[in-house]
């Protein structure tokens, strides 16, 4: 008997490919490259809705930086209340009394400033006192303003202060060719157009010898030293209050004039111990500095 020789295919476990399997994996090959080309363009492609534009936001996208207002200048200015030039600029001290200004209501703290009149508090509201800067650093504000907020706080701590009349109504008991303000003024009457009260300081008599005298005089004009020296200076060189000179007083002034009129006045342009820069007007000039030092230097 003839013994049979067996042969032995490979056996790999069933996992051979098989046309299914082939199909598959051709399939995966095509998928996933379109796959990724597609979830790449959505992150390039806006494919939201389209949103019709907000004319609003398109309106002020195009508004131009600038705009030109034109401005009837015959056209009537309404000036400010006591109360609201208050509430809009002085509470920022007088409602809690910062920085020594007397608050509002307060009867003791107002009673000495009462006192001095209500001519002398407009003059110190509008040229500026101690801490408190010119207008109470509201330049827009005119005197009839500042006179009425002056009558609104220090009437509210038992004073009887009565408003001037309007700028208006004065310019109108003008006689017309007075009363028309040079051209380019602006249609606020100047600070001098509304009267102030009856009872301003008293006003200093001139030395009849005032003008003569000192090479240091010369270009000083009297009249403009006795402004200042009423509107800013009399604050303090009045009374002699806080060891400043009292005005004219010769034995006061003696030791300050030995130090020379060029020291004076770098003392009362940049300020000297209790005194501030330009006595605390810091529109007031050399030259009108100068003239109240002269004003006030000058024995009566």
């Amino acid at each position: 008997m003839s013994e049979q020789q067996e042969v032995h295919l490979p056996n790999h476990g069933g996992s051979g490919w098989t046309p299914k399997k082939v199909l598959f994996a051709f399939l995966a090959a095509l998928l996933v490259p379109i796959v990724t080309i597609v979830l790449v363009a959505h992150l390039f492609i806006d494919t939201s809705p389209t949103e019709v534009p907000n004319p609003a936001a398109v309106e002020a996208n195009i508004k131009p930086f600038g705009e030109v207002s034109v401005v009837n200048p015959n056209a009537p200015v309404v000036e400010l209340t006591g109360e609201q030039v208050v509430t809009n600029t002085c509470s920022a001290c007088h409602a809690t009394g910062a920085l020594g200004a007397p608050k509002i209501g307060n009867k003791s703290e107002w009673g000495p400033r009462i006192a001095e009149g209500y001519a002398t508090l407009i003059k110190h509201a509008m040229n500026g006192y101690k801490a408190m800067p010119a207008k109470g650093g509201n330049t827009s504000l005119d005197q009839y303003e500042i006179s009425e907020a002056i009558a609104y706080m220090a009437n509210k701590a038992g004073a009887n202060f009565k408003v001037p009349a309007p700028p208006a109504q004065a310019a109108s008991a003008t006689p017309a060719s007075s009363a028309t303000p040079p051209a380019g003024s602006g249609n606020k009457a100047p600070p001098s157009s509304a009267p102030l009260p009856t009872n301003p300081a008293p006003a200093q008599k001139m030395s009849p010898n005032a003008s003569s005298a000192k090479p240091a005089m010369k270009n000083s004009d009297m009249a403009e030293g006795k402004q200042v020296f009423e509107g800013t200076c009399i604050a303090c060189h009045g009374s002699g209050v806080m060891g400043a000179p009292k005005a004219f007083n010769k034995a006061d002034w003696a030791p300050h004039l030995a130090k020379g009129k060029a020291t004076l006045l770098q003392h009362a342009m940049n300020g000297y111990k209790a005194m501030p820069p330009h006595g605390g007007n810091p529109s007031l000039t050399e030259a009108q500095l100068s003239a109240a030092i002269d004003y006030m230097s000058t024995p009566k």
